[in-house]
């Protein structure tokens, strides 16, 4: 009868599961674009998130510094993160790789266009390959993809590796929605997204003109507030999503940061006088 000696292999059979499980924990953060199946997904569980309190740190600081274990990862896989109010910045590194023979191209989106600053940067391979530098504050001209929220079109090279730092910091609240799409599928997205809206403000303008009308003909003061109503609920909204700073007023970066606010508080003040004028 023989008789085995199940030490060596219960020893070896922990080290790989340790193995195993590191290697895994490791892959949890880096995003391979070869093995992505659906046109877009979010990133935020692939992300490195890392706060700049004193908003002093360089982009130098970040890629040569001892801050790479300073970055909070394995974040749940949230849609979007929510800072709030904040004066700090933070830093977001993201991990991607191209395993296939061929350059894939994609776009990483921020879905939020009151951004006061954004930077991105771009490394492959440990060397610097693109810088961008924009938001609200910076002109329109500067955004590398023209359109109300900050999208950066990327062409990964076969068999890279990719590190990517976006830095972002704003006075209004700090909304962190990053997503990695397909090229067609984020122009359709864009396409619908301004066709819904164009089709939403038309209807606007189409009460607003019926109001006038009715405004005009009765002479009526409720019917002039009411007007006031409509006329500044489109401009928060014009303000909130975006479309004013890349229409109207895109050279006016204090009416971007607070033009939400001071359009939603006159809304406010007509409704209530409106509502009051109603009950008396």
């Amino acid at each position: 009868m023989f008789k085995v000696d199940i030490k060596p292999i219960i020893i070896r059979l922990i080290f790989l599961l340790l193995i195993t499980k590191f290697s895994v924990a490791i892959a949890d953060n880096y995003l391979d674009v070869n093995k992505i199946a659906p046109p877009s997904i979010s990133l935020i569980s692939y992300l490195g998130i890392l706060e700049d309190a004193n908003q002093q740190l360089t982009y130098e600081d970040i890629r040569k510094g001892n801050l790479s274990t300073d970055f909070k990862t394995n974040l749940p896989p949230n849609e979007s993160i929510n800072l709030s109010f904040t004066s700090s910045a933070y830093w977001l590194r993201l991990s991607i790789e191209n395993s296939s023979d061929l350059a894939i191209e994609k776009i990483i989106e921020l879905n939020h266009p009151l951004l006061k600053n954004v930077d991105f940067y771009w490394q492959i391979d440990q060397k610097i390959h693109q810088t961008i530098h924009t938001g609200y504050t910076h002109s329109y001209e500067d955004r590398a993809y023209k359109s109300s929220i900050f999208a950066f079109p990327v062409q990964f090279p076969a068999h890279s590796q990719n590190i990517i730092y976006l830095r972002v910091a704003t006075p209004n609240a700090l909304f962190i929605e990053a997503n990695l799409w397909e090229l067609m599928a984020f122009h359709k997205k864009e396409l619908n997204y301004y066709a819904f809206q164009a089709f939403y403000f038309g209807i606007l303008i189409i009460v607003f003109l019926f109001s006038l009308g009715l405004a005009l003909i009765t002479k009526e003061l409720n019917y002039f507030i009411y007007l006031t109503m409509i006329f500044f609920i489109s401009l928060t909204f014009l303000a909130n999503r975006g479309l004013a700073a890349e229409y109207i007023w895109p050279n006016f970066p204090w009416l971007i940061q607070r033009g939400s606010l001071i359009f939603g508080s006159y809304y406010l003040v007509a409704q209530l006088l409106f509502v009051r004028r109603l009950l008396r």
